[in-house]
């Protein structure tokens, strides 16, 4: 559970509290947006500084 408290934290700091969604769709989009930086881009020092989409791709591999 805490993984999620920290994503929330995460979430609150890199978007600005005062952020105003022009619509649900503009809200999925800017959300869309950093999920896929973070999975893709974002390296994480938990994870070896490896991206997620990354750090899942060898770990499922090892699993298989």
């Amino acid at each position: 559970m805490g993984y999620v408290e920290s994503l929330n934290g995460q979430f609150r700091d890199e978007l600005p509290n005062g952020e105003l969604f022009l619509g649900l769709a503009d809200a999925r989009c800017v959300i869309g947006s950093r999920r896929l930086d973070s999975n893709h881009r974002r390296l994480h020092s938990a994870l070896g500084f490896q991206t997620s989409a990354a750090f899942t791709a060898t770990t499922t591999q090892n699993y298989h």
